[in-house]
């Protein structure tokens, strides 16, 4: 941080949601950034990890996709890209079946994860904080992202739009030729479970790699 503190990255955000819940964090791309096996030795759940800034209008922003190639692989198989070769597709279809073809790709990896974890039990949890960084919001939502045909779709500079119909509230954002980043905007009213507004401590002493190599290999740390 600029003040020279520390906040938690959002790999140390997945790494304790994993050691709350006694989960294994993926520490990969996998669409699930945490799995959680229930006591009964049932299929594991998945938890996958947001963090943003929390929105004033009550919005919350999470960031589903920075892939242009995911995107492209679906639409390729939907009929909706055509394949320029070398492995890479072009969009060929109008808005609308472009907002359609993101969203229906995000549940699309969530089907293919049926058979090894229990998507009902799985969810969202995005951790927001305010500007400074020094307040927090832990918020829960269901898998269930909504249908595509249910909004108003347009184009409005460099991305797609999803709107609540007759309404200029913005439920997603695909900025396809900017990095591919897909952000869906739910409302933190529709959450399942939100945690009080709360701080986090500052650390007492702050501790280098090397220090904290040194303290946990005292015996083979060169002197």
């Amino acid at each position: 941080m600029p003040d020279g503190s520390y906040r938690p990255d959002w790999r140390q955000v997945e790494r304790a949601f994993a050691d709350v819940f006694d989960g294994k964090a993926a520490e990969s791309k996998a669409i699930f950034d945490v799995d959680v096996v229930p006591s009964d030795g049932r299929a594991p759940y998945g938890l996958s990890i947001k963090t943003s800034l929390r929105k004033p209008d009550g919005r919350v922003l999470l960031e589903l996709n920075n892939s242009p190639a995911k995107m492209l692989a679906f639409a390729l198989e939907s009929g909706l890209a055509i394949d320029v070769g070398g492995g890479r597709g072009q969009w060929d279809c109008s808005v609308e079946e472009m907002g359609h073809s993101v969203i229906n790709a995000v549940k699309s990896w969530h089907e293919a994860c049926a058979s090894t974890h229990d998507l009902d039990g799985s969810c969202y949890v995005v951790m927001t904080h305010d500007r400074k960084k020094e307040q927090y919001q832990i918020l829960q939502f269901e898998l269930d992202i909504g249908e595509p045909a249910d909004l108003d779709w347009s184009e409005r500079g460099k991305a797609i739009i999803g709107y609540e119909p007759d309404s200029a509230v913005v439920r997603w954002e695909y900025y396809a030729g900017s990095g591919g980043q897909l952000k869906w905007y739910p409302d933190s009213a529709d959450a399942v479970w939100t945690s009080e507004l709360f701080g986090l401590p500052d650390p007492s002493k702050t501790v280098s790699l090397s220090d904290k190599a040194r303290e946990m290999f005292s015996e083979d740390w060169p002197s």
